[in-house]
């Protein structure tokens, strides 16, 4: 290889690295490492982790892969149960302690949107997995409970994904699992707080027009 092949190659490299938009310092230290480890470690990932202009950027994209990767390893336990998608799982699992909150109450706690929501606690209803329950206090809100056969397929279904408890946290030990755990609890809370200071007003309308 001549030189002004290496420059020819060098330039189309340059070219991805230009192009890549999680690539923000345009540097020419950047561009090396960049380079490096796309070459070397199959490292795209790698790259965003380690490079300290985008450390903020690839916790977003670490927690959206991992989201990407729990999904699909629940999809494929989720065969083997009464519940045709993680979210049906999720919303039918988080009322396992005997709690009956309103509907959309339930869907705010678990930031599903409310339409989605809807049609996934009607799915679960039409199972007999969860029943509706007509609100003490408003004759015209409905809250939501699991049956007894309910919780019997709740309780089912943990104990076949139990396995992606391990798989999940891969090759953490136990002190970083806790440390993770407290960690994104702490991120749930606030973005929990934030979510519903902008929810609550369309939960509010949504919940007036179901009324009228």
């Amino acid at each position: 290889m001549n030189k002004y092949e290496v420059i020819k190659e060098l330039l189309e490299l340059l070219d991805v690295f230009w192009a890549d938009e999680e690539a923000e310092d345009k540097s020419v230290e950047s561009f090396c490492r960049y380079t490096l480890y796309k070459r070397f470690n199959g490292g795209h990932l790698r790259y965003i982790v380690q490079n300290s202009f985008n450390k903020k950027q690839s916790i977003g994209y670490l927690i959206g892969k991992m989201c990407r990767y729990a999904r699909f390893y629940n999809r494929e336990l989720l065969r083997h149960t009464d519940f045709a998608t993680p979210e049906e799982f999720g919303l039918a699992a988080s009322l396992i302690h005997g709690k009956t909150p309103k509907k959309t109450e339930l869907l705010g706690k678990e930031v599903v949107e409310v339409p989605t929501g809807m049609a996934i606690l009607k799915r679960l209803v039409n199972k007999g997995i969860l029943m509706e329950i007509q609100d003490a206090d408003d004759k015209r809100a409905l809250r939501i409970g699991l049956t007894p056969y309910g919780r019997e397929k709740v309780l089912e279904a943990f104990r076949i994904l139990s396995p992606l408890n391990e798989v999940i946290t891969g090759p953490l030990s136990d002190e970083e699992v806790r440390n993770l755990i407290e960690l994104l609890s702490k991120l749930d809370e606030f973005h929990q707080n934030n979510y519903q200071v902008i929810k609550d007003k369309l939960l509010s309308s949504y919940e007036i027009e179901q009324k009228t």
